[in-house]
C-alpha cells in the first residue's frame, strides 16, 4: 500500500526532530530516530548502530535547515530526499549546502532512519 498523507507527515517530524535533537547535541533523542542498527555516513563519519550514532552526537552551534523533501515509498519503507543548509548560529553565515538521502523503516508503529546519508555539494569551479 501506497503511503499515507499521516504516513508522510510522521516521516517528516521524523526529520525534523532529527535537526533540533542534532543542533542541540541530544544523543539520547538523536539514536533514538534510528532503527537498532541504523547507520548514519557524512564527511568520513560511518556510525553504524545507536551506541555509536549516540557517541557522534555534539551540540555545536550550527542549525540544521532542510527543505524539498522528496518522500517515496509504501508499506513499511520508504525513502527521503531533500536538501541541507548548514548556519553557523555565532558567525550568522551559510557553511555549507548539501542533501541527505535516508532509508526509514517502520518499526513498531513508528518512523526511524534505517540509513542517513548527508552528501557535500561542491562549489562550482571558477
Amino acid at each position: 500500500m501506497l503511503l499515507s498523507a499521516a504516513d508522510r507527515l510522521e516521516i517528516e517530524e521524523l526529520v525534523y526532530r532529527y535537526n533540533h535533537a542534532t543542533d542541540s547535541g541530544d544523543g539520547d533523542a538523536r539514536a533514538d530516530l534510528f532503527t537498532e542498527d541504523g547507520v548514519f555516513v557524512a564527511a568520513g563519519r560511518d556510525d553504524r548502530g545507536r551506541d555509536a550514532i549516540r557517541e557522534g552526537t555534539r551540540a555545536s552551534g550550527r542549525r540544521h535547515w532542510v527543505n524539498n523533501l522528496v518522500i517515496d515509498g509504501q508499506d513499511d519503507e520508504a525513502t527521503i530526499a531533500c536538501y541541507l543548509m548548514l548556519f553557523d548560529v555565532q558567525g550568522r553565515r551559510m557553511q555549507i549546502t548539501g542533501r541527505y538521502r535516508d532509508t526509514v523503516q517502520r518499526v513498531g508503529g513508528a518512523w526511524k532512519f534505517a540509513r542517513r546519508e548527508f552528501t557535500v555539494d561542491q562549489a562550482p569551479a571558477g
